[in-house]
C-alpha cells in the first residue's frame, strides 16, 4: 500500500490503514506543521522517494510469501481451497481471512501469518498457536502490542512490546 500511495494509486486505502503514521515516521511531524498536506502532497512523496529509495527498493523486491523446510511465512494466509497454494492470487496472500482461519491448511508445514490480530483468535494480543498455523499480529495498530516470534532448534520464543515495555515469554 505504501508503494501504491507513492505512485498515486490507492491513497485512501493506505491512509485508512495506518498510512499517516508511516508517512510521519519518514518525514516527521514538523513537516505537517509547515503546511504540507500528507494526503495529496506531491512534495511529501518526492521527499520520501528521494531520501528513502533504498527502503522502496527493498519493499519492491519482497515476495508474497517465504517458505523454508518447516514453515510458510505470509502476510494474511493461505487459501485452503486452492489446489496449489503458491498459485493463489496476490490479493489472497495479503487479505485472506475467514477461509484460511476456519479451515485446516492440509499442508505439512505450519503457516506463520499476521494480518488478523490475535485478540480476534483467542481474546489476547499474545501470539496465537493453532494446530497448523501461528498468528503473530498483536494488534499494535489498535493500541495493543507488537509481537515477535523467534524460531530456533529449541522451539519458539515470544517477545512482546506493550506500550514501550518489552516482555519476553517462552513457549
Amino acid at each position: 500500500m505504501f508503494i501504491d500511495y507513492l505512485s498515486n494509486s490507492n491513497e485512501q486505502l493506505f491512509l485508512i490503514n495506518g498510512g499517516f503514521f508511516t508517512i510521519e515516521s519518514y518525514i516527521g511531524t514538523n513537516w505537517f506543521e509547515n503546511g504540507y498536506d500528507y494526503n495529496l502532497s506531491q512534495e511529501t512523496k518526492k521527499f520520501i522517494t528521494l531520501h528513502y529509495r533504498h527502503h522502496l527498493e527493498f519493499l519492491e523486491s519482497t515476495e508474497y510469501y517465504y517458505e523454508d523446510e518447516n514453515f510458510i511465512y505470509v502476510h494474511a494466509g493461505i487459501d485452503p481451497n486452492v489446489s496449489n497454494w503458491r498459485d493463489q492470487s496476490h490479493d489472497q496472500f495479503l487479505w485472506i481471512r475467514n477461509s484460511f482461519l476456519n479451515q485446516p491448511t492440509n499442508l505439512n508445514k505450519l503457516v506463520i501469518f499476521g494480518h488478523t490480530p490475535a485478540f480476534h483468535l483467542h481474546n489476547s494480543p499474545d501470539i496465537w498457536f493453532g494446530k497448523d498455523k501461528i498468528g503473530i499480529d498483536g494488534g499494535c495498530v489498535y493500541g495493543y502490542q507488537l509481537n515477535c516470534l523467534e524460531i530456533s532448534n529449541e522451539g519458539f520464543k515470544e517477545y512482546h512490546i506493550k506500550k514501550g515495555v518489552s516482555v519476553i515469554g517462552k513457549n
